[in-house]
This record gives C-alpha cells, sequence and structure tokens, in this order.
C-alpha cells in the first residue's frame, strides 16, 4: 500500500489535480474513485499507474468495476494479506505435521517396548519380568505425558485453525468474489479453468459471453445508484440459470460469462436463448419515484474451449462473438466466428 507523506499545501495541490482527474475520466468523486485519482496523479504508484495506462491505451472507459478492482488490487493490498494468510496456514500445518511425527514415534517406541517387555515377562524368569514391568511403566508414563502434550498443542493448533478458516473465507470472498453482484471474478475464472483441465485435460467447456445492451444509457440517465441495483438483478437472473458444475463471472463492467464444463455449444446456445429470454421478461420500477425503467436486454455470444488457455484470450474470443450479436441488431444469441 503506497504511503502518503505530503504536506497540507501539497495534499491540496494533489485533491484539486485528482479531482480534475476524476473529471477527465468522466467518473464521479467517490472515496474509492478518489483514492485512486490521487495515487494516480502521486505517481508512486507504479503498478496501479500502469494498470490505467494499459486500459486507456485500449480507449476503453474506466468505470466503475475497474476502479473498484484496481482499489482493491493496488491500494488495499489484498494480494499481500492472501500471501500472509497462506504462510500461516503452511506454518499451522506444518506444525501438526511435526507434532503427528512425534506421536508416531513415541507410539512406536512404546509398541517396541511392550513387544520386547512381554518376551520377557512370559519367559519365567522373575528378575527379568520384574526389569520389563519396570521398563513397561516407565515408558507407559513417558507416553503418556508425550500425549498430553500433544493433545494441548492440537487444542492450540485447532484454535489457530478456526481463526485462520474466518479469516480466509473473508479473504476467499474479497478475492474471487465480485461485491457488488456477489458472483465470481476473473481470478476465480482462471483457478476454476486451471483445475477442470487439470482433471480431463480433453475437456470441452463451453462459454457464454453476455452484455448488457446500451446499459451505460442507465448510468447516465438515471444515475450510478439505480444501475448498480440493475445490473446486480441481472447478475442474480443470469446466475439462477447455472447449475452447480458451471460458473457466473462478472468479468466487466456489464459484461458477464457463464462458463459450463462438459457441454457443446448447441447445448450452450440454448441456455443463451433462455438466459435472454429470461432478461427480456424483467421489468424494473424506481422506487424513488415509481418510474417505469426502459425494457432491459442482453446480447450473448457463444464460444467454446477445448483446450487450456488464457484467461484474457477466452475473454477476447467471448467479447467477439457478443459483439456478432450486437452488430446483428443486438437482443440476440450469436456464435464465434472462426479464426
Amino acid at each position: 500500500m503506497v504511503k502518503h507523506h505530503d504536506s497540507i499545501k501539497q495534499a491540496n495541490q494533489k485533491m484539486n489535480r485528482a479531482i480534475a482527474q476524476l473529471q477527465q475520466w468522466q467518473l464521479p468523486a467517490t472515496p474509492v474513485n478518489y483514492a485512486v485519482g490521487y495515487d494516480y496523479i502521486d505517481g508512486k504508484n507504479a503498478p496501479l499507474i500502469t494498470a490505467i495506462k494499459r486500459r486507456l491505451s485500449r480507449h476503453k472507459r474506466l468505470d466503475a468495476f475497474f476502479i473498484e478492482e484496481s482499489y482493491r488490487q493496488y491500494i488495499l493490498g489484498q494480494s499481500k494479506f492472501r500471501e500472509e494468510i497462506v504462510t500461516d496456514l503452511d506454518n499451522l500445518a506444518a506444525d501438526l505435521g511435526q507434532n503427528c511425527q512425534r506421536s508416531c514415534a513415541s507410539t512406536s517406541r512404546f509398541i517396541d517396548d511392550l513387544e520386547s517387555g512381554v518376551a520377557e515377562i512370559t519367559s519365567g524368569d522373575q528378575t527379568k519380568s520384574a526389569r520389563a514391568l519396570k521398563q513397561l511403566l516407565k515408558s507407559a508414563t513417558v507416553l503418556k505425558q508425550q500425549q498430553r502434550q500433544l493433545l494441548k498443542k492440537l487444542k492450540r493448533s485447532q484454535q489457530q485453525t478456526a481463526v485462520l478458516l474466518d479469516e480466509l473465507e473473508e479473504v476467499r470472498q474479497e478475492v474471487y468474489l465480485d461485491p457488488l453482484t456477489g458472483l465470481f471474478n476473473t481470478k476465480a475464472m482462471a483457478q476454476h479453468l486451471e483445475l477442470w483441465f487439470k482433471e480431463v485435460p480433453d475437456r470441452k467447456i463451453a462459454a457464454i459471453a453476455i452484455n448488457i445492451d446500451h446499459f451505460f444509457q442507465y448510468s447516465d440517465n438515471f444515475g450510478p445508484l439505480i444501475s448498480d441495483v440493475i445490473l446486480s438483478k441481472i447478475a442474480t437472473k443470469i446466475s439462477s440459470y447455472v447449475d452447480k458444475s458451471g460458473l457466473p463471472v462478472r468479468s466487466g463492467g456489464d459484461e458477464f460469462v457463464i462458463l459450463l464444463p462438459d457441454i457443446n455449444s448447441t447445448v450452450a446456445k440454448e441456455i443463451a436463448e433462455k438466459i435472454r429470454q429470461g432478461i427480456e421478461k424483467l421489468r424494473f420500477i424506481s422506487s424513488q419515484t415509481g418510474t417505469r425503467l426502459p425494457k432491459t436486454t442482453i446480447s450473448l455470444g457463444i464460444s467454446e474451449m477445448t483446450a487450456p488457455e488464457p484467461v484474457q484470450q477466452v475473454l477476447m474470443r467471448s467479447r467477439k462473438a457478443v459483439a456478432k450479436a450486437q452488430q446483428d441488431g443486438r437482443n440476440r444469441v450469436a456464435t464465434a466466428p472462426e479464426n
């Protein structure tokens, strides 16, 4: 996380520049937007600046989705927090492993002593029997003490595990889920693709890319609050068409991708058509004014994966399919053009 050590005069100057930068990007001066804008003009957060310049060089708008992702990744520093959690879990697992090894070694020694002692006790020699019983009692006492110590360590590890699991769940929510819609993000998408192809190398995966038609008009005409509500409602509706094996992803501002393992493009197209019809039936009314909002439609594109490939390559091909649907008139399903 970048630290600022500015004087009041410097902070005021940078504040004015940050506000002007947000106006240039056509973004409201919300706390998150302002934090990103301030770090950008401050010039010290190199990863953030690179990400923004890369997006602008592609002539893409800096929407709320991109800004929120950049804020979490480059300012809050979630990656570092995630590494700390993983390190703690690794240390805990190593500690448990060592304790288990000690316990196994102690138990093994006791069994050896027990076998040896039984042999001497049953030999009929009273001197050997007495010596064997004394040794067995000593070994049992040592084992008992070691097991008590192990139990204490295991209880302590159990408490640490509970705390870490709670923290890990919070990190997982932040790292792999989109906060506005609750859908998975592209990091989760990459993780699932890797796992699916690791399980079945020649697996077939269908991707349904979805864009909300003319979505930015909602933000321009009704404000970001209403557009966020609509986006969240549409995401919930889209998610309802995905079974447990599929993965619904928010991959951009008004862009979604549904991954369907072991599904071909023909079946995926049928699913996409059901989604299109379901969204077309949705009706939104402003709770503040009671005004009925314009009908919402989506354009969908179908593409297929038969081998591992980078997430950005999947998204690029899926976006080509959506672009075809939009060129054909929107509110329809199209298949990705052949490369």
